[in-house]
């Protein structure tokens, strides 16, 4: 359990030294409010039965009492409430920014629906774990007030009514472990609901057009089910822990209330004090059972906290790779490349690759031979497990991760399109833009014919994912962020892929403007494209089995002459 406080503590940052100070603060002025009002209530209650001359100093207790409930509580709980919220933005902002700096294993590792359950439930349950603590402190604190008062009245009747809460509390931290585990649990439940409730949204046209609705409503009543079957494990340990402590606290209080009764019968204590110990005894009875709970409720919090250490704690991105090269020439290089997605299968094997600055270089090849992880390593998104790699001449040891990637402009086969406008969606490419810069790139991509027909022209909200684009459209938006992002190296993977004759023919009019004097290496399944690359690479199995230019590897007429006339060839005569 000090494991867990102190995670929890890590979370909260520099907060944690104001809020459990000002949590201490708020218990030791608010536990004091029930003796007080005990102590209020036996003196009036004496006073009518035993003509007390004098209220005096009752009074005063009731106006502390006033004073403590409507101005200093509120007050207090203000404070600690304003603590909590600004720890619960800290712990958001920390937790994005983790989740933000991890390696694509990560991705590859955990759904994207698993990941904001743990970013969105999961943290939401920090402030649960925060509000226990609060109370925790709370009722602590007001037993160890109650206790001495209560002594003072009578020590057996305190002592029946600790010894019962002592047990009611062994019982509660017994529960605490089981429950946990079903916290535990319900989470995963629930994290899988929101990778179904993901996908079923994301691939809503697919479901609709594929008639998949039937199947997807059954794998999410599949996930209720189970998610429904864990809570009920919950409920269920909770409620016998419940029935447990109220039949505990029952006999408890009715031993206690017998036993006051028999003492003033006897007259060994006044009326007052046998009113005053049977609110004493309830008071302390709750204080305990809170006490039990509150230490149970924490396994379920903590559960939370496990679950989100168990995506923070994954690797993140190294600063730079350690990735040596004796080659300080090339705009690209990569030297007896090694790199695999799962262990001991090579996706890329003693990969060889060499583009000079300012020249253009295709890769080509039949999928799954390595084209796109050869761009994803190019662009630090993995590291290479052996072999050497440099960009612009330097090995990329030489660069920090963000230097590397502010060297490259990408476009990707399948474009992403974040929510917001069209003029947003191109300046992720340069935040910082000029407006001629920002016109030229439109220009050039062809933005315009699509945008200024719209009323909003640029400002035209895309919607999530850019459903409001065509899949063309959306191409255009990520080749106008390569132009205006204006970098040395320009990488494309099948950037035209998405686009229609017509406007391929303009925008590849664009994109080999734009590479002229840039490093280009591109994946490409256009012939005009590979035709005027300065270097082809046929990569096959993740290696380079040829290289050359087009007429070169014509004349081998091995790989490349294959995928020439089955391919490209048939192509050109349609």
């Amino acid at each position: 359990m000090l494991k867990d406080v102190k995670k929890l503590l890590k979370l909260m940052g520099k907060y944690k030294w104001s809020f459990f100070p000002i949590v201490v603060l708020a218990s030791l002025l608010q536990a004091p409010r029930e003796t007080i009002k005990t102590e209020v209530f036996r003196e009036i209650i004496d006073y009518f039965v035993y003509q007390k001359t004098s209220l005096h100093n009752t009074i005063i207790l009731a106006i502390l009492f006033v004073l403590l409930s409507v101005v200093i509580g509120p007050l207090i709980m203000y404070f600690v409430k304003s603590i909590m919220e600004r720890v619960m933005r800290n712990i958001r902002i920390f937790a994005y920014d983790k989740v933000k700096k991890m390696t694509i294993r990560f991705y590859d590792k955990f759904h994207s629906g698993d990941i904001v359950s743990r970013l969105n439930n999961d943290v939401d349950d920090m402030e649960w774990a925060m509000g226990v603590h609060e109370v925790l402190g709370f009722h602590i604190v007001a037993s160890c007030i109650v206790i001495p008062y209560f002594i003072t009245i009578d020590w057996r009747l305190a002592a029946v009514v600790v010894v019962s809460n002592f047990i009611a509390a062994f019982v509660n931290v017994k529960f605490a472990m089981p429950i946990r585990h079903q916290s535990w649990k319900m989470s995963q439940k629930l994290a899988k609901l929101s990778e179904i409730l993901t996908e079923n949204i994301t691939g809503l046209k697919i479901v609709k057009m594929f008639g998949l609705k039937k199947y997807f409503i059954q794998k999410m009543e599949s996930g209720m089910n189970e998610f429904y079957s864990s809570e009920k494990d919950f409920i269920k340990t909770e409620t016998k822990m419940i029935g447990i402590n109220n039949l505990i606290h029952a006999l408890s209080f009715g031993v206690v209330t017998v036993f006051a009764a028999y003492l003033v019968i006897n007259k060994q204590i006044l009326v007052g004090a046998f009113a005053g110990t049977v609110m004493l005894s309830s008071n302390l009875s709750f204080h305990f059972l809170r006490i039990g709970q509150n230490i149970t409720f924490m396994q379920r919090t903590y559960a939370s906290v496990d679950r989100l250490y168990q995506l923070l704690d994954e690797e993140m991105e190294p600063k730079r790779y350690e990735t040596a090269s004796e080659d300080h020439t090339s705009g690209i290089s990569i030297t007896n490349g090694y790199f695999e997605y799962v262990e001991n299968d090579h996706v890329i094997n003693d990969l060889n690759i060499k583009v000079p600055v300012g020249k253009m270089a295709a890769l080509v090849g039949d999928s799954g031979g390595g084209k796109s992880t050869a761009i994803k390593l190019i662009l630090a998104l993995y590291p290479l497990k052996s072999g050497q790699m440099t960009i612009n001449a330097k090995p990329v040891c030489e660069y920090t991760l963000d230097e590397l990637r502010e060297q490259m402009a990408y476009v990707p086969q399948d474009a992403y399109i974040f929510n917001g406008t069209i003029r947003q969606n191109i300046l992720y490419g340069k935040e910082d833009a000029t407006v001629e810069e920002f016109n030229f790139a439109c220009e050039k991509a062809h933005i315009d014919e699509f945008a200024l027909k719209q009323p909003a022209k640029y400002e035209t909200l895309v919607g999530e994912r850019g459903i409001k684009l065509s899949g063309g459209q959306k191409q255009r938006i990520a080749i106008a962020r390569a132009i205006i992002k204006n970098a040395p190296i320009l990488l494309l993977d099948e950037a035209t892929s998405s686009l229609d004759s017509e406007s391929e023919f303009f925008i590849q009019e664009s994109l080999e403007a734009l590479m002229k004097g840039k490093t280009s290496l591109v994946v490409a399944h256009r012939l005009s494209t590979i035709e005027k690359a300065d270097i082809i690479y046929y990569i096959k199995d993740g290696c380079v089995v040829e290289e050359g230019t087009h007429n070169q590897l014509l004349e081998l007429n091995k790989y490349y002459a294959e995928l020439y006339y089955r391919d490209f060839a048939e192509k050109t005569k349609i």
